[in-house]
């Protein structure tokens, strides 16, 4: 049983590089959240190793072990908000770890044919829905409806094996919710599903 208000965790999709903060919606989400007073973790120097294959065996490690510092106790209270391969991630931490919930923005659960995402390892094996749903205490699924790079209906049919506490729709969201209506509707998400007092 989690105790203590929620921990943010934030982990972003493949291929960036450099701080985390200066890609989509990533520093901005911190900030924010920071302002309404919520503890937010993020990798050391805001960058997951391994950042352009994002493989399995090193982002799911470097999750548990530096961010969440190897602590159930932590992780009891973490919210894994995950955008694209980092919602991947976060579906995958949440098959093996009791969390306080998983944001997944963006997310699938097939490798959509791509080379970079079949080597990730994330797709070796078949997902298990039911431990998701089991250890996470909450999940909130996010998709925005012009999403060119992870198709809308890929994510519909995603919310239907996850059935999420709340699946939420940004009409005219990209893959990157960089837009104001996206950021906006992510926060709202946030808080209102992971309440600071919680």
């Amino acid at each position: 049983m989690a105790t203590g208000p929620p921990i943010i965790v934030l982990v972003p999709g493949n291929g960036g590089g450099g701080d985390m903060r200066r890609h989509n919606y990533y520093g901005w989400l911190e900030h924010e959240l920071l302002t309404r007073g919520y503890e937010v973790r993020l990798p050391a120097g805001g960058q997951m190793r391994d950042a352009l294959l994002a493989r399995r065996s090193i982002w799911l490690p470097q999750i548990v072990d530096e961010i969440l510092e190897g602590s159930a106790e932590l992780a009891a209270r973490a919210v894994i908000v995950g955008h694209s391969s980092g919602a991947v991630a976060a579906m995958r931490l949440a098959e093996q770890t009791r969390l306080c919930g998983i944001v997944v923005v963006a997310g699938y659960d097939s490798d959509l044919g791509d080379k970079t995402e079949r080597a990730s390892g994330y797709f070796d094996d078949p997902f298990d829905f039911a431990a998701m749903r089991a250890n996470a205490g909450r999940i909130v699924l996010i998709a925005g409806t012009d999403d060119d790079l992870v198709p809308f209906e890929l994510q519909r049919e995603l919310s239907t094996k996850l059935c999420p506490t709340a699946f939420v729709v940004v009409e005219g969201g990209d893959h990157f919710f960089d837009s104001k209506a996206a950021k906006a509707a992510l926060l709202e998400a946030v808080l209102a599903h992971f309440p600071h007092e919680a």
